[in-house]
């Protein structure tokens, strides 16, 4: 209700705040922000109108069973969410494309219009059809989600930017209608399916085999402490791993732009930042997750197997920190095998008129860029700010459900509005100067915040970790520490300013005190 709530008043409050940034010549600043904002919007539309529910142990998303008794035919129950969504979609689309693009100075044909409302219809029918029917089947409706949103994007999406060379607007639109058809008819199947309770059919037979067949573990355990690790991967690791690999992967679509656009170096610049700043909210907002004990649960608070379990509070943290760490691990490989061919894919199915490089190119092109990202200590900076920034989202999920609302909310809408002071001051006469002579102040003040506030807290948690424990988690501490000052050092410029920035970074994604504040929310959950 929330994020609905807030897209009723999104669009008016872009549009007022266009008006006073673009008479101060910050709108382009404001553009990363809104697409972000347009991603979210979408997806919450398309989340919303799925219209699931979870079940009675809490692990399965499909239509709400409660509504199954209602004296009304499948057609209504499932074909109204499914109509009123479609209308969501288009409108909201409709408005954007009406209010917010032409502060971009894009102006959309109406033939591209048309060709992307009924793409974002029948990705949402799909999604609605796909998650309905499958819901007992998370594995499978997660990569037919996959294929059919990322198939059905690059056909509404790419083919109108062509000026539709590859197919004609009347082949997309028609396809479109076909897939929009069929997915209405899978769901209204689907809904009546589960209806009549017949979900048990040879979909299920056929994956009980496969389990069955796989082999499966016959040792024991080494500690109750290996066991907690095994319980957090089995029930949410790989899918992590999958949905952070993934995006990691899908960012690298971006990387091409500024080159195909020839973008001036601070466009380009902040087109790159894309693939840091999505990984760490990614990040961020998985580990809020991973405060559950099951990913699927509705309850966002730990089950009593968890809050029972004759282990410390400290061995059961350290488990969740070592699940980041191996979910992270995995999708950094997931990343590795398709950050290239994603990267490829608008130099593939482009024509030659708009000049996407190849991922030969692009490195060919940047040596400079591929210096620094290859740095061996480069790479275990990012691994370890990535998981510290997955422990943060932990203590926030581990605070409770109206707390980590309040702070998630807080902490995003604190940071936005930082972004959009420090744009404005920089635009305002001096403003850049005293911005950089306020940097290395801000610096000291986050550095001495963070190793106050850990100190501080650190003598709290000494009863509810083991030492070796407390040992790790100091050293995984001051391990992030040193390698963002080793980072910074390899980075360092001649230029004062450059090195002002550079310290900024540093002292604001250092680890504050969120590893202790995550043991003592888990302590406060156990023993409320």
């Amino acid at each position: 209700r929330w994020a609905l709530a807030s897209m009723l008043v999104l669009l008016p409050i872009l549009v007022l705040l266009h008006a006073v940034i673009d008479s101060r010549g910050l709108g382009e600043y404001l553009r990363v922000f809104e697409l972000l904002l347009f991603l979210f919007s979408i997806t919450t539309l398309f989340w919303t109108f799925c219209y699931v529910e979870i079940d009675a142990r809490g692990r399965h998303a499909g239509f709400p069973s409660r509504m199954f008794t209602l004296p009304v035919n499948t057609l209504t129950l499932a074909g109204l969410p499914m109509a009123y969504g479609a209308v969501a979609v288009a409108v909201f689309y409709l408005l954007w494309t009406a209010l917010i693009f032409p502060t971009w100075d894009v102006r959309m044909e109406p033939s591209w219009i048309r060709a992307h409302v009924l793409s974002l219809i029948a990705m949402l029918l799909c999604l609605q059809a796909i998650v309905w029917s499958l819901y007992r089947f998370p594995w499978i409706r997660f990569a037919l989600v996959l294929i059919s949103l990322v198939g059905l994007g690059f056909v509404g999406i790419l083919t109108p930017a062509e000026d539709f060379r590859k197919m004609s607007e009347v082949q997309v639109l028609g396809f479109m209608t076909v897939v929009a058809l069929l997915a209405f008819l899978g769901a209204l199947a689907g809904v009546a399916r589960d209806r009549r309770g017949e979900w048990d059919g040879w979909t299920r037979r056929l994956l009980d085999a496969i389990h069955n067949w796989l082999p499966h573990r016959r040792q024991g355990f080494a500690s109750p402490a290996d066991a907690q690790v095994w319980f957090e991967w089995r029930g949410k690791g790989l899918f992590f791993s999958l949905m952070l690999g993934l995006g990691m992967a899908g960012t690298m679509i971006i990387f091409p732009l500024p080159t195909a656009l020839r973008a001036d170096p601070v466009m380009s610049a902040i087109m790159y930042a894309n693939f840091p700043i999505l990984t760490l909210v990614a990040a961020w907002a998985l580990g809020m997750t991973l405060a559950r004990t099951d990913y699927w649960s509705r309850d966002p608070l730990l089950s009593p197997f968890i809050t029972t379990r004759p282990l410390l509070s400290g061995d059961i943290l350290i488990a969740k920190v070592k699940t980041a760490a191996i979910i992270f691990f995995v999708a950094a490989i997931i990343f590795a095998i398709l950050a290239v061919p994603v990267f490829n894919l608008p130099h593939y199915f482009t024509n030659s008129d708009v000049e996407f490089p190849s991922w030969r190119q692009f490195v060919r092109d940047n040596p400079a860029l591929f210096l620094w990202i290859t740095n061996p200590i480069i790479l275990l900076t990012g691994f370890a700010v990535v998981v510290m920034t997955m422990v943060d989202g932990l203590a926030i999920g581990l605070s409770g459900f109206p707390k980590s609302v309040v702070k998630s909310v807080s902490r995003v809408v604190l940071f936005i509005g930082a972004l959009v002071f420090v744009q404005w001051l920089a635009h305002r006469p001096g403003g850049m100067r005293l911005l950089l002579q306020s940097l290395p102040w801000v610096s000291a003040s986050l550095i001495t915040w963070k190793l106050t506030s850990t100190i501080t807290l650190f003598s709290r948690v000494l009863r509810l970790h083991s030492p070796l424990q407390l040992a790790s988690l100091a050293a995984l501490w001051l391990l992030t520490w040193g390698l963002l000052s080793w980072s910074a050092a390899l980075v360092w410029t001649d230029l004062a300013a450059a090195n002002r920035v550079i310290t900024f970074v540093v002292a604001f994604l250092g680890p504050g005190a969120s590893t202790v504040r995550c043991t003592l929310n888990l302590h406060a959950r156990r023993h409320p």
